[in-house]
């Protein structure tokens, strides 16, 4: 099954590639809340959404682009979770740092995850407590690294005011801006030791990292005390949206 998720992963991030490299195949849409959706972002996932009703036939599909088609969550006991274009401002932007995203989730918990970025020609995965990075056909196990003071990763493309006060008060050894979910890849290799996320941020952004991270040895954890990262679905009270939160390869206090 893993080796079949991993073509089909694949498969979306080549086509993504060939919309970028030749941007005439490729427009720009804006949604209600006015972020920017493509032609890539649809073309991923009818590829993604048609690969998974094969292979798992009896295993619901929630992605970012057919979410809002979901009336009745209540048999999502298990699910994929997916975001066929991690980083249309990046792709858009033509930086290279945008991700295919795949996750399963069970009972509320990521348990399988890949990341695919197909400019780098680099994909990670996980499952059953072990991660791996796979690039130029080299197959490496991946765990999280710690180091005191962290390297730490934050967001290309988000400013936001709580992180600027958060680094400020405290100790690092250097700050990497990316882009996509290549900021969990980094803490799950064990390159940079902490991502800190305040804002906004959906399920499908994280459920795939999350599940790397934590296979990887690292953790994942709230930081709002009163709230926690939930991919339960329920149709009485549903939300897509993700508490502020750090990836990590040690707790944080």
């Amino acid at each position: 099954m893993l080796k079949k998720l991993v073509f089909l992963i694949r498969q979306a991030g080549d086509r993504i590639r060939y919309m970028y490299e030749n941007e005439f195949s490729s427009k720009i849409f804006y949604k209600e809340n006015q972020s920017p959706v493509t032609d890539a972002d649809y073309v991923s996932h009818e590829i993604i959404i048609t690969g998974l009703q094969e292979l798992t036939p009896d295993i619901p599909v929630l992605s970012e682009e057919n979410y809002a088609d979901h009336t009745d969550y209540n048999d999502f006991d298990k699910y994929w979770l997916i975001d066929p274009l991690d980083g249309t401002k990046e792709f858009i932007n033509h930086n290279n740092e945008f991700t295919v995203n795949m996750a399963l989730i069970e009972y509320g918990i990521p348990v399988l995850g890949l990341i695919y970025a197909p400019m780098y020609n680099t994909l990670y995965y996980s499952w059953n407590n072990s991660a791996w990075k796979e690039q130029n056909n080299i197959i490496e196990k991946i765990r999280v690294i710690d180091h005191d003071p962290p390297n730490i990763v934050v967001s290309r493309s988000h400013d936001n005011r709580l992180l600027d006060q958060y680094l400020q008060n405290i100790n690092f050894n250097q700050i990497i801006r990316l882009g996509s979910s290549l900021k969990f890849c980094l803490v799950a290799e064990g390159k940079v030791q902490l991502y800190p996320r305040f804002g906004k941020t959906s399920i499908w952004d994280i459920a795939a990292g999350h599940a790397i991270i934590i296979a990887s040895g690292g953790y994942m954890q709230s930081i709002q005390i009163d709230k926690r990262i939930n991919y339960i679905l329920s149709s009485s009270n549903f939300s897509v949206i993700n508490p502020s939160f750090y990836a990590s390869s040690k707790l944080i206090k």
